[in-house]
């Protein structure tokens, strides 16, 4: 191994050859135009491997090693020096200029190649490439970890985001139900109201009907003439005629509002229904027969017996149940797979 005074040479040597940065090396404003840019990759590959000796345990080299390493390195730390020291003063400034860049390159690729394979010795007994091998497996190591565990938690994440958006869809589903649910509610209670109004006009004008005919049968008007005779009859005809007639008409504008209250009251109780379902079973194949049956109640016509030939038209939702039919069975068979 190298002794304390060889590693001291050497260290020394390195110092002396890179004291002087290489663009202050190469570049001087009282050179002029003359330079040594020809010089300045042999200048950074020297720096760059006298900068690792200087950091590495030199003192791990044999001593025959340490020894040759700075006989490469003196000839180069005096080419350096007479860099340092170059002057355009003297005659023939350009010649000695590419003299001292030829010499820079011999002397450099000498002590390159002699010096450059103990590099990687000294780095692995310095303990870098071992330290690196273990950062580096630590680093694998802890990035596995970390790829499992994001794993996990992606999947936990995935599986709190799904509920959280099959609750919004439900919520979805039960806040429209609930409006729609009230705006039947509404319509039953507004054709429940207007029904009561046909209802009182219905029996009024009855009650007018019934005393006009009960005055008309015990009146004794003078019908001793034909004209007056027929004045008298057409004229209670008619008022017989209109009053019955405003009678069934007021009657039936009273059985109509009935039959769309009943109707909007049915709806609104069917849409409750299928809200019950849903909210106490999770099982798919109810709710879609439900949602079926509930499109079914909304969208026909209801039987209310308020009308007459209620049955007569059951075929108009056939074409929207078999939409939702079909819907709710596609959905069913992508939730499945």
């Amino acid at each position: 191994m190298a002794s304390t005074e060889q590693v001291k040479n050497l260290l020394s040597l390195m110092d002396e050859i890179t004291e002087i940065d290489i663009a202050d090396l190469i570049y001087d404003s009282n050179w002029g135009s003359i330079n040594f840019e020809n010089a300045e990759s042999d200048l950074e590959r020297l720096y760059a491997l006298c900068n690792h000796f200087k950091v590495l345990p030199l003192e791990q080299l044999p001593d025959d090693v340490a020894d040759q390493i700075v006989s490469h390195g003196t000839p180069i730390s005096q080419t350096v020096n007479n860099i340092r020291n170059f002057t355009i003063e003297q005659s023939n400034p350009s010649g000695v200029r590419d003299q001292y860049v030829r010499e820079v390159k011999s002397n450099v690729d000498s002590f390159y190649k002699f010096s450059h394979i103990y590099v990687p010795y000294l780095a692995y007994q310095k303990g870098e490439v071992q330290s690196n091998i273990k950062q580096l497996t630590s680093s694998v190591s802890d990035a596995k970890n970390l790829l499992t565990t994001t794993k996990k938690e992606i999947s936990s994440k995935n599986e709190a985001i799904e509920k959280i958006v099959q609750a919004a869809r439900e919520a979805s589903a039960s806040v429209g139900v609930a409006h729609f649910t009230a705006d039947f509610d509404t319509e039953a209670k507004t054709m429940q109201t207007q029904a009561g109004n046909w209802l009182k006009a219905t029996i009024v004008l009855a009650f007018l009907s019934l005393i006009s005919a009960v005055y008309f049968l015990f009146a004794t008007p003078d019908i001793t003439t034909t004209a007056s005779a027929i004045q008298y009859v057409s004229s209670k005809i008619l008022i017989l005629v209109l009053l019955i007639t405003a009678t069934l008409w007021c009657g039936n504008l009273y059985k109509a509002a009935m039959h769309q209250s009943a109707a909007n009251k049915f709806k609104a109780n069917s849409l409750k229904t299928f809200q019950a379902f849903v909210n106490a079973t999770d099982d798919s194949g109810i709710r879609d027969a439900v949602l079926v049956e509930t499109t079914r109640a909304i969208f026909s016509e209801s039987a209310t017996g308020y009308l007459q030939n209620e049955n007569s038209s059951t075929e108009k939702s056939t074409k929207i149940v078999e939409v939702v039919k079909n819907s709710a069975q596609t959905v069913a068979a992508a939730t499945k797979s």
